[in-house]
């Protein structure tokens, strides 16, 4: 049988791109996929002499693989030819894919308010909505379909022609696109959109583990406490490295840590990556911030039994809340200490397989990072002031938590019940609001 007349050729070095030759010969949408299933994959050295004694051994083997793979690397051709999507020589395509907590929802903000200042100097930045916390998904809808009941979010081949072409006949010189969503749809950016370049952000481990314990608790309704893993990676950094060894895109790589921003600000450090240079000043808001300790431990209480709505208007009121209060970290000096060497090893490892990684910023990281630790998060929580201050700003939320509180959380949660327990005098004042709330909308 003739190797050409299989109707799907997978190469095990190749194993992306095989998923998505796979994809198009099936004539199906293939989903985000788990990454780890490519990131735990160990490569084997061996000497010189296996190698030959191997090679031998499986000669005829290996000529059959040969063949194979020249007939995979054809199709492969034929599936860019057939899918890529190019911008005009004088336009540039920027996305933005995150990772995950690396100030993506300051950045969309910032360029969302900033729409027609951008327009007019060349860049489109596509119009998106924010929530009530001014945090959004960015511009995922330009390239990806979301999940439906009958099938999952993926990438969508005419949107990212539609938006190609929306560019193109624009008089804008670059479009930028910006979500941390694309960052689980790397394949198919990396393959399909060749002259794309993607900007791309480090994070300590560490403090990007914590920061998302933070929006676990903020937005998903997690319940249990911070926990040390015993391995820290820079995971996110891993994929990407894996990916782009396949794909080898065009990445803008920079760094998340305030001391390495330039100009001294997130924002302007993402400008200065643009290959589009804007003259834009930078005012930087901080938007989706950490809880405070007492914030977090209150927000992760309420999560094991509070509706969605009562949950939203208890998050603007610790986020405000937050603000005002000193900042803490669940991670000590000793968890730093303990993973400085092995972060150390990875960042020398990672700066190998990337060319555009710098080494020495990612040793800047590992030794910048200090966890926001004070004396008082050592000591028992005191929440007495946050709770009265939620009494004052929102009593009625406070009544609306109680009557939702299942009692199998009381015993374990004691001081915090107690304090949310309304007094004879908070009662009588949510019913003479209530009363007075009537005859005005009876009058």
């Amino acid at each position: 049988m003739k190797l050409d007349s299989i109707g799907l050729i997978a190469i095990d070095t190749c194993v992306v791109k095989s998923l998505l030759l796979a994809e198009d010969w099936l004539d199906i949408e293939i989903g985000r996929f788990r990454y780890e299933a490519i990131t735990a994959r160990v490569n084997v050295d061996i000497s010189a002499d296996d190698f030959n004694n191997i090679t031998a051994l499986h000669a005829a083997d290996i000529a059959l693989f040969n063949e194979a793979k020249k007939i995979f690397v054809a199709r492969w051709e034929q599936l860019i030819n057939k899918k890529q999507c190019i911008t005009h020589k004088n336009k540039k395509l920027v996305i933005h894919v995150g990772p995950p907590k690396t100030g993506t929802s300051a950045i969309q903000y910032w360029f969302k308010k900033n729409r027609e200042s951008l327009i007019s100097e060349g860049i489109l930045y596509p119009e998106h909505n924010l929530d009530g916390n001014n945090i959004s998904s960015g511009n995922v809808d330009c390239l990806i379909t979301n999940r439906t009941e009958s099938e999952s979010a993926h990438y969508d081949h005419s949107k990212a022609r539609k938006v190609m072409q929306e560019l193109n006949d624009s008089t804008a010189d670059m479009l930028l696109l910006s979500s941390e969503h694309f960052f689980y749809y790397l394949p198919w950016l990396f393959a399909y959109l060749p002259n794309a370049e993607f900007i791309f952000y480090v994070r300590h481990p560490l403090s990007a583990l914590e920061s998302g314990y933070h929006q676990q608790v903020k937005r998903h309704k997690y319940t249990r406490p911070f926990a040390m893993p015993s391995k820290i990676s820079f995971q996110q950094l891993d994929i990407l490295t894996k990916m782009a060894k396949e794909f080898s895109p065009k990445l803008l790589i920079s760094y998340f840590d305030e001391k390495l921003f330039h100009n001294g600000s997130l924002i302007n450090d993402f400008l200065h990556l643009l290959p589009k240079k804007s003259n834009i000043t930078a005012n930087v808001e901080r938007i989706n911030s950490q809880y405070c300790h007492e914030a977090i431990e209150l927000m992760r209480f309420c999560n094991h039994f509070a509706s969605n709505d009562l949950l939203a208007r208890l998050d603007k009121f610790l986020q405000e809340y937050s603000q005002s209060q000193p900042s803490f970290s669940y991670i000590t000096k000793t968890d730093v200490n303990n993973f400085s060497s092995d972060m150390q090893h990875q960042a020398k490892l990672l700066a190998k397989q990337v060319p555009q990684l710098r080494l020495e910023k990612m040793m800047q990281i590992i030794t910048n990072y200090a966890p926001r630790e004070n004396e008082a998060q050592h000591e028992e929580l005191d929440f007495s002031d946050i709770i009265a201050k939620l009494k004052s700003k929102d009593l009625l939320l406070v009544k609306k938590l109680i009557d939702e509180i299942d009692n199998k959380y009381i015993s374990e949660h004691f001081s915090i019940v107690e304090l949310l327990a309304l007094t004879i005098k908070e009662k009588l004042l949510l019913k003479a609001r209530k009363v007075f709330f009537l005859a005005f909308k009876s009058s």
